[in-house]
């Protein structure tokens, strides 16, 4: 990845998270801490609604996953 993109970053980073959750065979991510859920959250958001925007993150369904987590909280907390 392109270490001058930070969100090249990010998503390398959210999926070295989902290549870890899937190797261990934890479906509902249970492994991850709040931090790590916000950033995949995050990433899940971005490209989602980048695509085909809020009613694509929800037929895609995400939606559980991102509104019904404390993610708004977490992305305060990191500005």
């Amino acid at each position: 990845f392109d270490t001058s993109d930070s969100a090249s970053f990010l998503y390398t980073l959210s999926a070295a998270y989902l290549d870890h959750t899937e190797q261990a065979g934890d479906e509902d991510m249970s492994g991850l801490n709040d931090e790590q859920h916000t950033l995949t959250a995050l990433c899940y958001l971005d490209s989602q609604v980048q695509e085909g925007g809020f009613v694509q993150l929800i037929a895609s369904g995400y939606g559980e996953y991102i509104f019904g987590n404390p993610v708004a909280d977490s992305l305060r907390r990191w500005r």
